[in-house]
């Protein structure tokens, strides 16, 4: 066995001698980085046994007595590990009172050391001079290029940029160490989970960059963590590195808007989508890499969510306010919240319950009620023609929620709800528009007045007064909340937000003293082709072309008044600013506070043709979850249970479909997959409630009514709605 080191660190001098020095070494095919500080001892070791700098060297762990049986069934087990390999197995130390012999043709083990010490099992290199001991860390390309800082965390918890490199074109190097050296325990629940962090959140010993090279520039090297993310980190997490983001998570998902930092890949689909914003290298990580457990995000409109959903993977906003953030770069501190982005819901709940500790609380209840989106209704009963399979995967999906929570669910319209209640501060506003104009108002106020300002005038005196580079998008925000907008514009806005969040709380998810929150409220997400690349994405290029298009068509022989007439209403449209007459669920979360958590089903053929791979190409569909203020905890519950029955899966790094099929290859259609998008269809034409079309419809307390209300109606249908009824339920269910 041979292997090489090269002295990759940097000399840290104090006079002349050198205080720290990290190495690269290669073993095996594989390359690893060797920190400064050592990490223990061995006091047995015998110098003249090594031929190089460094020794590979394993701990072996043992429960009982150790005997050679008992140490080569613990180092089959270290196989499933990523960092060790059998090339670690030259040298054994193993906690033991009498020496132990080893041989084994399956392991080239050349020497076993025993002793008293206990220290965690793993991979390490041992030198040959001192008999120094360093954990190994095995050093990965981010070929996604889903990094901005690759880092390593000493024992004082100080990160430090990370000495090493393997071969990559563009790509930086992560380090990882082994997960064998960790266990949980109550205390440490994340003990050796990995961890990306977004780059707007401090770490001791590094720059933040928020996204943009010139704050990068201009910042000094923290001196605090922040406090959300020490908080995992003092429950075991372990931080490789910061995530790429959308400069100043203010930042749209496409390449124009990437200008300093590029855009990460997404893995999903043909490989070319955008990752989406602000939080985009978050999920693009979490997706790509099985070598990363999680990333924490930022979410403020949507930040989280919608890279979760668009990578394939989970994530979550929670309750306004359940961390400090102190310690972070603001968006809106009104509206900021920080989540996690993880491909196993079970890690997902681990981090979230560790992040929320102490603020929100736990209830023995689950909600007694099942909200449906009506905008998503519209959705699934399109998905149904154009993607069974994806239909059934949500109609598993709700099915199994209404199971959980021994409910029938109902479709829930936000925007009747409002106007059947609207508050009388609010007059006739629509709810769309309230909230759209909350959100935008305290996003460009806010980060202008706690951020952005003394931000460009530090950049104006350090470069002749000349403003800092930025996206048009924020400069024009920024320069607008400085010239329009004020203390009591501000004072209303966040005035709006109270009462908007009051409704909410009195009108549609309340609280309740068992569950937390009367209800939950689900809605549908699919992510169709949104190319980085994709330069007419630029929102001035958008406002451009629209106004050449009506010009072309209503002032020359080319356009059709037709043509003139769609063209002054689209016109119409972005200059007027007043978004759909429908409230987005999501962005409502965000101005109410409230907690929304989403989900991936998987990737489906929804029809969407590649420009890259002149292909379909699977796209991810997902379902968002939110409860009342206060209830994340519930929400996980559900998650958990869920993904216990497998109504949720763990995501795979690599393209997945999830779906249920029958031994023959045929999707499963029965009353608990696909038709139960065809009964919230149902129940809202008929003004029927589930109560009546109830999905346990061949449990004889529901079929006498299911018969009559199904007779009453059948002959009444339009022959396109017949195969719903008939694909659904036996022939004795339908009889005439």
């Amino acid at each position: 066995m041979s292997f090489s080191t090269l002295v990759v660190g940097i000399f840290h001098l104090a006079g002349v001698s050198a205080a720290s020095v990290s190495r690269q070494i290669q073993l095996g095919e594989l390359e690893y980085f060797v920190p400064p500080t050592a990490a223990w001892k061995l006091d047995s070791w015998d110098i003249l046994a090594a031929n190089e700098e460094f020794t590979p060297l394993t701990v072996v762990k043992l429960n009982q007595t150790a005997n050679a049986e008992r140490v080569a069934s613990a180092l089959d087990t270290y196989k499933t590990d990523d960092v060790w390999t059998k090339e670690f197995a030259q040298v054994l130390y193993v906690k033991s009172d009498t020496e132990l012999a080893y041989n084994s043709s399956k392991y080239n083990v050349s020497s076993v050391y025993t002793g008293q010490q206990s220290v965690p099992a793993g991979p390490y290199f041992v030198h040959r001079y001192t008999g120094n001991v360093f954990q190994a860390y095995r050093l990965y390309v981010d070929t996604n290029q889903a990094f901005i800082q690759s880092t390593y965390q000493d024992p004082s918890g100080t990160h430090h940029p990370l000495r090493a490199g393997v071969l990559s074109a563009g790509g930086l190097t992560i380090a990882v160490p082994s997960r064998l050296y960790f266990t949980p325990t109550k205390e440490k629940p994340l003990a050796g989970l990995r961890l990306g962090v977004k780059d707007l959140y401090d770490l001791k010993g590094v720059k933040t960059s928020g996204g943009n090279r010139a704050l990068y520039e201009m910042s000094n090297v923290k001196t605090k963590t922040a406090l959300c993310v020490q908080k995992l980190i003092d429950a075991g997490a372990v931080v490789v590195g910061k995530n790429k983001m959308s400069e100043f998570a203010f930042a749209g998902g496409y390449v124009t808007e990437h200008i300093d930092y590029l855009l990460p890949f997404n893995p999903r689909g043909d490989g070319y989508n955008s990752p989406g914003d602000s939080s985009g290298g978050s999920a693009a990580a979490v997706a790509s890499y099985d070598w990363l457990d999680a990333s924490m995000g930022s979410d403020t409109g949507g930040s989280i969510r919608g890279p979760a959903l668009q990578n394939a993977v989970h994530g979550n906003r929670p309750t306004q306010d359940a961390v400090s953030l102190t310690g972070a770069l603001p968006l809106s501190s009104a509206m900021d919240t920080s989540g996690i982005i993880a491909r196993d819901p079970v890690i997902l709940s681990k981090f979230t319950r560790s992040l929320y500790a102490g603020t929100i609380k736990e209830y023995s209840g689950l909600p007694s009620q099942v909200l449906f989106d009506s905008g998503s209704e519209r959705f699934l009963l399109n998905l149904e023609r154009d993607s069974p399979k994806a239909a059934n995967a949500i109609g598993e999906f709700l099915n199994s929620l209404s199971s959980l929570l021994s409910t029938d669910g109902s479709v829930f319209s936000i925007d009747s709800a409002w106007e059947n209640s609207t508050p009388k501060a609010f007059s006739d506003v629509a709810l769309s528009k309230i909230v759209g104009n909350v959100y935008l108002n305290l996003t460009t106020y806010e980060q202008w007045n706690e951020f952005g300002q003394e931000y460009v005038e530090e950049y104006k005196s350090l470069h002749n007064g000349a403003f800092p580079h930025m996206v048009p998008e924020i400069r024009e925000g920024w320069m607008n909340a400085n010239k329009t907008m004020t203390e009591l514009t501000h004072e209303d806005d966040l005035a709006s937000k109270k009462g908007v969040a009051e409704w909410v709380a009195g009108e549609f998810l309340t609280a309740d003293n068992n569950s937390c929150s009367n209800a939950v409220y689900v809605y549908l997400s699919a992510s169709y082709p949104s190319y980085k690349p994709d330069v007419s994405q630029d929102s001035n290029q958008q406002n451009l072309i629209t106004q050449l298009n009506t010009t072309v068509n209503c002032n020359s022989t080319l356009g059709s008044e037709e043509a003139c007439e769609e063209s002054l209403e689209a016109e119409k449209a972005n200059s007027n600013n007043s978004g759909s007459q429908t409230v987005y669920a999501g962005r409502l979360a965000s101005v109410a506070g409230l907690p929304d958590y989403a989900v991936s089903l998987g990737m489906f053929d929804l029809g969407q043709f590649s420009n890259s791979t002149l292909q379909n190409e699977l796209v991810p569909v997902g379902v968002n979850i939110m409860a009342a203020k206060g209830c994340d905890f519930v929400i996980l519950d559900i998650i958990e249970a869920l993904h216990k029955e497998g109504a949720i899966k763990t995501a795979k790094t690599d393209d997945l479909v999830i779906m249920v099929e029958e031994d023959d290859g045929q999707y499963h259609r029965d009353a608990g997959a696909v038709c139960l998008p065809g009964f919230w269809r149902l129940s809202e034409k008929f003004r029927m409630s589930l109560d009546t079309l109830h999905i346990e419809a061949k449990v004889p307390h529901y079929q006498s009514k299911f018969q009559k209300s199904m007779n009453r109606f059948f002959k009444t249908m339009q022959p396109d709605n017949h195969d719903l009824i008939t694909r659904c339920f036996s022939p004795s269910i339908l009889t005439n």
